[in-house]
């Protein structure tokens, strides 16, 4: 069932970036390319290059050299932009499939590349990403990034364990089974699957129907607490008060002894 689940885990991400209205896999970088270089052209590849569309590899190579002879930068610096689209129509009709691809273009049109995506022009990076599937990322990277975590600190209290120098002693099967107590019970147990995030999730969810009552007791028991807080704090008020009192009459019976005295 563990091995399943991973399984899940893994494949999910990809399941979710698919869409069916985007084709089978997201474009690839030489497509977008193309596709860039389709829409800044005005026209066709072919009356760029003043070459029929039949034209052999060989034939778009000859015409490419004749052109390039005449706006290359070093003779003339202002056909720079145009000498770069020249180089760029030559490389994509030179090859077999970007010419198949731009040739399926001309018969169909260009598609509905710019997405709402991450898109660079420069790296030509398009990835269609969901909230849910960044969501789950997120999850699945958190799990395996506690999992590492539980592993690290188990392997360095482990480590500082057998660091330290103990005097040897004689071991018997009864010292032996004392010792891997309290191994456990100063390394704690192995770090498991059980132990990430999905399982406690799912231990959460288990506790779900619980949620209420456990809320309702909290708050009976802060509800006490104030009370008695309260309660406290009136008694000690009227404590206050008692003191205060029976000080005042004290004074009094003073100053009235201290009067009778020199009347007398």
């Amino acid at each position: 069932m563990l091995r399943w689940f991973l399984l899940l885990v893994i494949g999910l991400p990809a399941l979710l970036a698919w869409d069916p209205a985007d084709g089978d896999i997201p474009w690839q970088p030489e497509e977008i390319a193309l596709f860039e270089l389709v829409d800044e052209i005005n026209g066709t590849f072919y009356e760029l290059m003043d070459i029929s569309r039949n034209a052999t590899t060989k034939e778009v190579k000859t015409k490419y050299k004749e052109l390039a002879m005449v706006i290359h930068p070093d003779k003339n610096p202002d056909t720079e932009a145009e000498f770069k689209q020249l180089a760029a129509v030559y490389n994509m009709l030179k090859d077999k499939r970007t010419r198949a691809m731009y040739e399926r273009i001309l018969e169909e049109g260009l598609p509905d590349w710019r997405m709402p995506a991450m898109y660079d022009r420069k790296v030509q990076i398009v990835r269609h990403i969901g909230l849910l599937e960044g969501m789950f990322t997120l999850f699945v990277l958190a799990t395996f990034i506690q999992y590492g975590m539980h592993w690290a600190a188990y392997l360095e209290r482990k480590m500082n364990k057998q660091a330290e120098k103990k005097p040897k002693a004689k071991k018997t099967k009864k010292a032996e089974a004392e010792k891997e107590d309290d191994d456990e019970s100063i390394l704690g147990p192995k770090p498991t699957v059980y132990d990430t995030l999905p399982f406690q999730v799912y231990e959460l969810c288990k506790q779900a129907p619980t949620l209420p009552g456990y809320l309702q007791e909290m708050y009976e028991e802060y509800r006490q607490r104030k009370e008695e807080e309260r309660k406290e704090q009136e008694e000690l008020e009227e404590e206050r008060k008692e003191y205060e009192e029976k000080k005042l009459e004290k004074q009094k019976r003073k100053a009235s002894g201290v009067r009778t005295a020199g009347e007398s």
